[in-house]
């Protein structure tokens, strides 16, 4: 693919805060642009969940040979990608993958030229990595701490930290207050807020604080949590008991052989509770 010059730039006044429409349509894969180290918010791409896709294009393929030759990937046409289209000098047009890292790299490893993707307009690279994360979070596991910080972060770099302003565009527009924000990112705890606040910027925390004094005298407890919020609680005490007899049993087995029978029903227990998880990746 040859090299593209970009000529972005930055969402006008009003502009981000608009509906996104996307339109549905196959496009080239030498024609996306994959920046999965700045709009990937997942740490790695699982590759085993890859060589799943590429199966789910071969068995289509199989099962509708009118379409196999035309090199577009199908299969998953209820999840195509999510591109922003680009303008480049001399009028080029080129996509840049927002979601579906996964789904375009199994394309290409079946062979396919072409993915159905729905194409939106560009609002600039803040407001696309948010929409990546966003993406992400809402299927598969759910995010890591880590993950769900640098989340934050881009939910900051795209300013939707703010109310709209005069023209209703969100860059001059006034604070919205810490548990707004804090709701709009999941529910975050009082304490990891404030410190992912301050992680970002100092100033941002102190202007919050400054204007919304009266809520950094909160009690420090989580937002009202959703009912699959209770379940991941639970599921995590019932994981923490079960590391906590595992130690137990650590001490307890001093032969040989019940140790590696022990190491058997782990392994064996461990493989079923991966092949019950959906995928973390899109």
């Amino acid at each position: 693919m040859t090299a593209l010059v970009l000529t972005q730039s930055a969402p006008l006044e009003g502009e981000i805060l608009g509906p996104l429409k996307g339109q549905r349509q196959a496009i080239a894969i030498d024609d996306i642009i994959i920046d999965e180290k700045e709009t990937q918010i997942r740490d790695r791409m699982d590759f085993g969940h890859v060589r799943v896709l590429v199966g789910v294009i071969e068995t289509y393929d199989e099962g509708h040979p009118e379409q196999a030759g035309d090199g577009v990937a199908r299969g998953f046409e209820s999840e195509a990608v999510e591109v922003d289209e680009i303008s480049g000098r001399e009028g080029r047009i080129a996509y840049y993958l927002v979601s579906g890292f996964h789904r375009v790299e199994a394309a290409r490893r079946a062979g396919k030229s072409h993915v159905l993707a729905d194409v939106f307009p560009d609002r600039g690279q803040p407001f696309r990595e948010w929409r990546a994360g966003q993406a992400n979070a809402t299927h598969g596991k759910a995010l890591k701490p880590k993950e769900r910080k640098r989340q934050l972060h881009r939910y900051y770099r795209a300013n939707l930290h703010k109310v709209p302003g005069p023209r209703g565009g969100l860059r001059h527009g006034d604070l919205k207050s810490p548990l707004e924000i804090r709701k709009e990112n999941g529910g975050l705890s009082y304490r990891t807020f404030w410190k992912w606040t301050r992680d970002y910027s100092s100033l941002l925390a102190k202007d919050l604080r400054e204007q919304f004094g009266q809520e950094q005298e909160e009690e420090d407890n989580p937002l009202p949590m959703t009912p699959e919020g209770i379940k991941q609680v639970v599921a995590n005490r019932k994981m923490l008991a079960a590391f906590q007899l595992g130690a137990v049993l650590s001490r307890v087995l001093t032969d040989q052989q019940m140790l590696d029978n022990a190491e058997a029903v782990l392994e064996e227990m461990l493989q079923d509770i991966r092949s019950r998880q959906p995928s973390p990746f899109d």
